[in-house]
């Protein structure tokens, strides 16, 4: 496949990133669309259950960072510049120290993109966590794996 996204139309940002990845994986069509949003409508823009799936993905990521430190706030672990440039900054600002713990952290390589949902350093040592949420039927026989009590991935 021929990439004809964001980074060679220079419509929507200059990077290959996750979101693009997943997408063209779907469907190489819908990546097409997606770099030309000036030209086509997103039918999803209006979705309320598409805001409310992501309302709660959200949700588990604030609840995350909580797992990191007491106060996410107060700590400011949170990266609050979501444009990439802007991200990319604040990220190579907060990985010079020697420990830092970053939510949002962005990174890129050559013309990837990616940002993590939490990153922590430790000296030389980095670690990354992505975080997900997943919503199931209510039937805890399907949710835990009998043996391991372990979540399920199905």
């Amino acid at each position: 496949m021929r990439y004809h996204g964001p980074n060679m139309a220079g419509r929507m940002g200059k990077y290959f990133t996750k979101s693009d990845f997943r997408m063209a994986l779907e469907c190489e069509t819908q990546l097409y669309y997606a770099a030309r949003k000036d030209e086509y409508a997103d039918q999803h823009l209006d979705n309320s259950f598409l805001e409310a799936l992501a309302d709660g993905g959200f949700q588990i990521g604030a609840l995350s960072k909580f797992l990191f430190v007491d106060d996410p706030v107060a700590s400011k672990i949170t990266c609050h510049d979501l444009s990439q440039d802007g991200g990319l900054a604040e990220t190579a600002t907060r990985m010079s120290q020697v420990n830092a713990i970053i939510s949002e952290a962005s990174f890129c390589y050559e013309d990837f993109f990616a940002r993590a949902d939490m990153i922590r350093k430790i000296e030389s040592k980095l670690e990354l966590y992505e975080v997900k949420a997943k919503s199931y039927n209510g039937n805890k026989s399907k949710f835990w794996k009998k043996s391991t009590h372990e979540i399920s991935s199905e």
